[in-house]
């Protein structure tokens, strides 16, 4: 998952700093909760959160994994709306189908 981590970096523009610095930043971040560096956002499910950062590209999220706090992967604003929407969706269905069942 590490490499996974690191080369979305690459992919998402993030030059200004190391992929593999940054995912040890935010890692040390979120175990120390120092939410100076980095912001919770949400739980994406039951293993996995999404964390808040900054650096001198722009505003990103770390998809992390809720126990390990190992960072897995990393969205940039347009994939985190995507996800978001898609969970709004998910969550209309099943609490269409909750109420439907007698």
């Amino acid at each position: 998952m590490t490499h996974h981590f690191v080369q979305r970096c690459r992919e998402r523009g993030i030059a200004s700093i190391d992929g593999m610095a940054l995912r040890r930043d935010i890692e040390r971040a979120i175990a120390e909760h120092r939410n100076d560096l980095v912001e919770f956002v949400f739980h994406i499910d039951a293993v996995s959160s999404v964390w808040r950062f900054r650096v001198k590209e722009g505003v990103f999220y770390a998809v992390c994994g809720r126990h390990s706090q190992r960072c897995i992967t990393l969205y940039d604003r347009s994939i985190l709306r995507e996800v978001r929407n898609a969970r709004r969706f998910r969550s209309k269905i099943t609490g269409k189908r909750e109420r439907e069942i007698p």
